[in-house]
C-alpha cells in the first residue's frame, strides 16, 4: 500500500482499532487527518463514517495558535484520503467522509454505529463536544491521545456517568469504553 501522508498513530494503535472496530460492521471518527485509522476499520470489515474538516492538522480556527504550518507539509483532503482508502484495497463505497468541523454532528450520519474514535481537537471544549456528540451513538468508544490533560479529563468524566466500563484492551495511548447502559 503507497500512503500518502502522515500515519498519526502510536505503536499498538492500530491493534486496538482493528480489535474494536471487527466488533461491529460500521465505525465511525471524529479526526480523520489522512485516513489511517479509518484504513484499519475498513480492514477490519467496516463501513467507515469519517468526521474532519480536512484543513490541517488543526481546524483553521485554531492554525494561528497551534500550528502555523500543516504537518508533513500536505494538508488533508478528501480527495487523499480517498486514495489511501483505495491503494489498502477497499471498497469505496464502504467510506462516508463528512468534511466539516464538529460539532455539529452531520445530519447525513444521523444513525447509530457499532464503534467510534475520538481522535479530533485535543483542548477540553473540543473533547468534550465530540464526546457529547458521540456518545449517544457508539456501543464501543475510543479515545485517542489518551494521556493528553484533556482528554483524560473527558475519559475520567465518561468513566463517571455510569453509561460506560472500561473495555478489556486498551494501550497507552487509546482508552476504549463499552457501553453498559
Amino acid at each position: 500500500m503507497t500512503f500518502i501522508g502522515l500515519m498519526a498513530l502510536w505503536p499498538d494503535d492500530d491493534e486496538i482499532i482493528s480489535e474494536v472496530a471487527s466488533l461491529g460492521s460500521t465505525y465511525v471518527e471524529i479526526g480523520t487527518l489522512f485516513g489511517a485509522s479509518a484504513i484499519i476499520a475498513g480492514e477490519a470489515g467496516c463501513e467507515v463514517f469519517c468526521i474532519d474538516p480536512l484543513d490541517g492538522y488543526y481546524s483553521t480556527k485554531h492554525k494561528d495558535v497551534l500550528r502555523p504550518e500543516p504537518i508533513s507539509g500536505l494538508v488533508p483532503s478528501e480527495e487523499i484520503v480517498r486514495k489511501n482508502w483505495e491503494s489498502a484495497g477497499l471498497d469505496p463505497d464502504k467510506l462516508h467522509i463528512c468534511p466539516q468541523l464538529h460539532p455539529p454532528w452531520p445530519t447525513e450520519i444521523d444513525r447509530t454505529f457499532d464503534a467510534g474514535l475520538i481522535d479530533g481537537d485535543h483542548e477540553f471544549p473540543g473533547v468534550l463536544a465530540d464526546y457529547i456528540g458521540m456518545s449517544p451513538r457508539v456501543k464501543y468508544l475510543m479515545f485517542h491521545d489518551k494521556n493528553k490533560p484533556h482528554v483524560t479529563r473527558v475519559l475520567r468524566h465518561a468513566l463517571g456517568g455510569g453509561l460506560w466500563k472500561e473495555y478489556a484492551k486498551s494501550s497507552s495511548h487509546m482508552a476504549v469504553l463499552e457501553r453498559v447502559k
